[in-house]
């Protein structure tokens, strides 16, 4: 992204903002690589013949710039080695859960599916452009995510590094997350030297604020990658419009100026239009203060109306489309208590106070402070930020924005509650909140340099600690496109020999992530013969007919693969089979498999024998959901006398009652420890396909019993059941 904004910088960076110019670089470059191939591409071009029209005018213009102008972008060597370094720690910081988990370049989440959404938009950019998606039917991610989201900026920067180091979006989506990331951190800081001054200690204190804040990382580790775009762009933008809004002499660089802030802003609408209004509304307020206190608002509007033409030329079809989501926030939300990321937060105050919102404290690690503490330091932040907003240069734009920030908090909060949208316009709004109040903490304790460093020591090693905590969350519960997947695209490398229509795993079995579900198809379809899997349309749920083609997890390589029988087994490598289903009573009494007899979490069928009522398989046994579970045995060798169970009760007292083909049979009571229960029968059960129903006197919820959240209605643990 240097490469791409170098030349671009050097011609139409503002004079006063040339001081700043080398870490504005790869956001000029960012402009310009989203609009050039929104541009582009609508015309029906793909990004590898786009990729390299960009090269060329880069690299014409670079030497335009480095040779014959010989215009070196300045560089500080102290400030902006220090920048370089701490963002190139960062960016390892960020790394580490890569190198941790898998340790070569592919995608990990926190939890968060939109990922696969976009991928599937990058590769198809790669090949095809915006308007084939809009004129014919794009596979269901890149439909959702360039027609039904206006999700474009960041497909198109993931599909021109595909094109650049020829990998899949898969390998690189991270990578450049974390990279952008990192360099928006440098942008906090430089706002803080706009709005103020510029020091070593506000240069380390906004970067570590910044880069380690607990809420922004949660956001990059749940892969939203268009809040990223939409942090560093406003920044970016927010100082340029400074610049452009309180120049009162006409300059030969007006216009240049007028075309940046257009152009970012149709960057913004074209990365993450549903939340543009929030950089764009705050630009109205200021006017309208400006007429309040009857300042001169004639040369304001005139700029204003010229950005706002530009932007409207060019990306009319997002802006219309982000008022849907305007109106949708304007309006109750049914998404008010709707973790981030499907990961829970918190359910005792979800809302983050500042001091919380800060990154001091971690609503993703800990349980709420005492309400005296929290309130105590909440108020001790907001002071230090009004010092440092009374400190600030261009009050009156800060403010237009503070307040349309702090009015949509209030609105999430006591209005509407709503932790959803709160949580979100917390990650958006950080950087300025972070820059004013790293101003406010320098401006109080400058005079007192022991009291300075000491709480700058203190924040330092609280916001890290904070991050570690987070980071190790991601290591241990991370999700990962591992080997397992990977190796799907190898199935017909050679040669084509499924011809017929093969189902997935998910549609046989309930509870499998849908990051199964979801990658399962992409490297299926990335076979040198493409597979097409039969994929449910959305919301509803798939029947999978006797005897065809499955696709499955092997048995032990995935905590939830579903464990049936399967015949005629076409193809297998480490991790998957293809085989055809077995399931109803016919095929299972012509299976070689003792299927009188389920040792659970061990036998590779239980999951054909299950019918309803049962919980997640585990390791070594199964819980029942529900006041009864049933299930199927067969018998193919010869007559049975008992059934033998092992089994436990989640609490005391519980009876089960068993029946066997509508009759009954027996019951038992199990204790709170696994134990064997025999139950004989009257007359022998013949060969055959026998139905079992167990019935429970009681169910029981963890939470009611233990500090679980669990809020199941379990009743009994099994471990074994056999017919002998």
């Amino acid at each position: 992204m240097f490469y791409l904004g170098y030349g671009i910088t050097a011609i139409i960076i503002p004079n006063k903002l040339k001081g700043y110019a080398f870490w504005f670089t790869p956001w000029y470059g960012t402009i310009y690589l989203i609009v050039f191939s929104v541009l582009m591409s609508s015309l029906g071009l793909p990004m590898k013949i786009i990729a390299p029209a960009i090269l060329v005018f880069s690299s014409i213009l670079n030497g335009y710039i480095l040779f014959l102008k010989k215009n070196i972008l300045k560089f500080d060597r102290s400030e902006d080695f220090l920048t370089a370094f701490l963002i190139l720690f960062s960016i390892f910081f960020n790394l580490y859960p890569l190198i941790r988990l898998v340790n070569y370049p592919t995608t990990i989440s926190f939890g968060n599916n939109d990922i696969g959404d976009y991928v599937g938009a990058s590769d198809f950019l790669l090949s095809n452009s915006l308007l084939d998606a809009f004129i014919t039917k794009a596979s269901f991610g890149a439909d959702n995510m360039l027609v039904g989201a206006f999700r474009w900026g960041p497909n198109f920067i993931y599909s021109f590094f595909q094109y650049l180091f020829r990998l899949k979006a898969y390998q690189i989506s991270y990578i450049v997350q974390v990279t952008f990331f990192s360099l928006a951190v440098s942008l906090t800081y430089i706002l803080v030297k706009y709005l103020y001054k510029k020091s070593i200690m506000t240069l380390i204190l906004s970067f570590i604020l910044t880069a380690f804040n607990v809420n922004l990382l949660y956001m990059l580790y749940h892969n939203f990658f268009p809040h990223i775009l939409f942090r560093g762009l406003t920044i970016f933008l927010l100082i340029h419009a400074i610049n452009y809004f309180y120049s009162n002499e006409k300059s030969n660089q007006d216009f240049s100026q007028a075309l940046v802030i257009s152009l970012g802003l149709s960057t913004i609408y074209f990365s993450y239009q549903e939340i543009a209004p929030f950089f764009v509304i705050p630009f109205a307020l200021f006017f309208i203060f400006k007429l309040i206190l009857r300042e001169k608002t004639k040369e304001l509007l005139n700029k204003l109306i010229g950005i706002a033409l530009i932007t409207l030329t060019m990306s009319l079809p997002s802006i219309i489309y982000s008022f849907r989501f305007l109106v949708n926030m304007l309006k109750p939300s049914s998404l008010s208590n709707l973790p981030i990321g499907w990961q829970v937060f918190r359910s005792e105050v979800p809302f983050a106070n500042p001091f919380e919102a800060l990154g001091f404290y971690s609503i993703h690690s800990y349980p709420p402070l005492p309400s005296l503490i929290a309130i105590f330091f909440s108020l001790l932040v907001i002071v230090i930020l009004v010092i440092g907003f009374l400190k600030i240069r261009y009050k009156l734009l800060i403010f237009s924005f503070l307040i349309i920030f702090i009015g949509i908090l209030l609105k999430a909060i006591f209005i509407n509650q709503n932790f959803f949208d709160y949580a979100r316009i917390i990650s958006y709004t950080l950087p300025i909140f972070i820059s004013i109040l790293v101003i406010g903490f320098e401006s109080s304790f400058k005079k007192n340099k022991t009291i300075l460093y000491s709480i700058v020591v203190l924040m330092v090693i609280s916001e890290f600690f904070m991050a570690y905590k987070l980071v190790k969350r991601f290591v241990s519960e991370g999700l990962t496109v591992n080997k397992q997947y990977i190796s799907l695209q190898e199935i017909q490398k050679e040669k084509q020999f499924i011809n017929e229509p093969l189902y997935l795993e998910n549609d046989i079995k309930q509870g499998i992530p849908f990051w199964n579900y979801m990658w399962l198809p992409y490297f299926l379809n990335l076979n040198r013969i493409p597979i097409l899997p039969v994929v449910a349309e959305s919301g509803k749920k798939l029947t999978v007919p006797e005897n065809s083609l499955v696709l499955v997890h092997k048995p032990n390589t995935y905590v939830n693969s579903p464990r049936i029988v399967l015949k005629d087994i076409i193809w297998e490598n480490d991790y998957f089979r293809i085989g055809r289903l077995c399931s109803n009573d016919q095929c299972l009494m012509s299976s070689s498999e003792n299927l009188s007899t389920i040792n659970f979490g061990l036998s590779s069928f239980e999951d054909s024998l299950l019918l309803s009522g049962w919980s997640a398989s585990e390791p070594e046994n199964r819980w029942t959901e529900g006041k009864q579970s049933s299930l199927r045995l067969i018998n193919n060798d010869g007559v049975k006398s008992k059934i033998i169970i092992e089994a436990l009760t989640l609490k005391s007292p519980q009876i089960v009652t068993i029946t066997i083909d509508g009759e009954y049979v027996g019951s038992f009571s199990p204790s709170e420890m696994f134990g064997k229960y025999v139950v004989e029968f009257k007359k022998p059960l013949p060969v055959g396909s026998h139905s079992l129903l167990f019935s429970y006197a009681h169910t029981y919820k963890p939470s009611e019993i233990s500090r679980s959240a669990d809020n199941r209605d379990l009743a009994v643990n099994f471990k074994r059941i056999s017919l002998e």
